[in-house]
């Protein structure tokens, strides 16, 4: 499996070593990248979304929308909003819905919450598990 980590609190701010790229538009172009490799067709992806404390707090000040990479952003709650970089992320895959929907997992976490934590921990190592499995025959 491949676990790619993106950090929502970070939609509003530009990389150090490129002030003008985004660092949420850069995370989604990586993930791009990866999940359309050749070695990763058939691979589990489980993202996780990280920081959801910190993006909840932040989004009443900084509207999403207000940068440019995400204009087309028209929600106005956490929810509506993490909802949408979910898709951002989705919408990477260039192959079928049907192709990757039962291996990519999406998570927002919290690393300040430990049940959280450990929830999602239990989920990847359950999806790690059951497909190690399956490629073996059981």
């Amino acid at each position: 499996a491949i676990i790619f980590v993106a950090a929502l609190s970070e939609y509003d701010q530009k990389l150090s070593e490129d002030p003008r790229m985004n660092r949420m538009t850069e995370a989604i172009g990586l993930f791009r990248t990866i999940v359309n490799h050749d070695a990763f067709r058939k691979v589990p992806f489980l993202l996780f979304l990280n920081k959801k404390d910190l993006f909840e707090e932040k989004i009443s000040t900084s509207k999403v929308q207000d940068q440019k990479e995400f204009a087309d952003y028209s929600g106005n709650t956490y929810d509506e909003a993490t909802e949408y970089f979910e898709q951002k992320f989705s919408q990477c895959f260039q192959t079928p819905e049907t192709d990757w929907k039962g291996r990519f997992y999406v998570h927002s976490t919290d690393a300040t919450d430990t049940r959280n934590v450990e929830y999602v921990w239990g989920a990847c190592k359950r999806i790690i598990t059951e497909g190690n499995l399956e490629r073996a025959g059981f």
